[in-house]
């Protein structure tokens, strides 16, 4: 039936969009040459080497050089992630552009078909046929639930119930910059009275829910997680250094930059902060 083929179209979508960013997030933490386990590994491996004659300026050197390398290997890796929210942006923007240009068809589709049908007692089939692809065409975007109203207009909402389409009356979806972070955009809906109604957290199926779905189950983790590592790395391998002394018996000091700094903490409210050695 038309309706199990936009259900199955709106799937369909969902699960590409959110496989194709999915595979980009593997390549950065899963990639042998990229991966952070190997630079971490190295870094230990220097780490025990020092430790094991702690008067060789080679083994200092080669400790050096790991920290260096696993620092600009987690700031890889962060703006990898950064790098993939941006795109998720302009998909978003995209993708709410192209439901707009669709509900608007929709609409005057909706008042093309009844002013036909007013006047005439032949339904207007082409017009019918040329709606329900548009309909399928729209829930490649998004899930969408709709209502036929006497045979004639259709009414089209999405997420829980929220109006798209009633009838010629088209409402708007934009993808603006989020209220609580501005690196990350939102989903509204705008009514003709230039209503804004946040909806993101509505948005399924289709590419459109298979890109919130992805950022909001996978890429946000992501994010989350590997600022965790960076945070707890930092101020373990700080305590450890400073614990110690140095080759000229000096108390040891940051090996990395102090997390704990203004600027660092700052850093930590939209995302994760930059490791640089101290």
């Amino acid at each position: 039936t038309i309706y199990q083929v936009r259900v199955d179209t709106s799937r369909l979508k969902d699960q590409e969009a959110y496989l194709r960013n999915a595979t980009e997030v593997d390549n950065v933490l899963a990639n042998e040459n990229s991966a952070l386990g190997r630079a971490l590994n190295g870094f230990f491996d220097g780490v025990q080497s020092a430790s094991n004659d702690p008067l060789s300026k080679p083994s200092r050197q080669l400790l050096y050089s790991q920290i260096e390398s696993v620092s600009q290997r987690f700031n890889t890796a962060q703006t990898r992630l950064e790098d993939q929210n941006k795109s998720i942006n302009l998909q978003l923007g995209s993708m709410t552009a192209k439901v707009n240009e669709l509900a608007k068809s929709i609409g005057s589709l909706n008042k093309e078909i009844l002013l036909y049908s007013g006047s005439t007692a032949h339904p207007p089939n082409d017009l019918f046929d040329k709606r329900d692809e548009m309909l399928r065409e729209l829930s490649e975007l998004v899930d969408v639930d709709i209502q036929v109203q006497d045979g004639l207009d259709v009414h089209v909402s999405i997420g829980n119930g929220i109006p798209l389409i009633t009838g010629e009356q088209v409402n708007q979806l934009e993808a603006v910059p989020s209220d609580k972070d501005k690196s990350r955009y939102q989903i509204n809906l705008v009514d003709k009275k230039g209503v804004r109604m946040h909806i993101t957290n509505e948005i399924t199926g289709g590419e459109m829910g298979g890109v919130v779905r992805y950022r909001r189950d996978t890429l946000d983790p992501a994010l989350n997680e590997l600022g965790r590592i960076a945070i707890v790395f930092a101020g373990e391998m700080n305590n450890q250094h400073k614990a110690g002394i140095d080759i000229n018996g000096d108390q040891g000091g940051n090996l990395f930059q102090d997390i704990n700094t203004q600027q660092f903490q700052l850093d930590r409210i939209p995302g994760l902060q930059r490791m640089t050695p101290a």
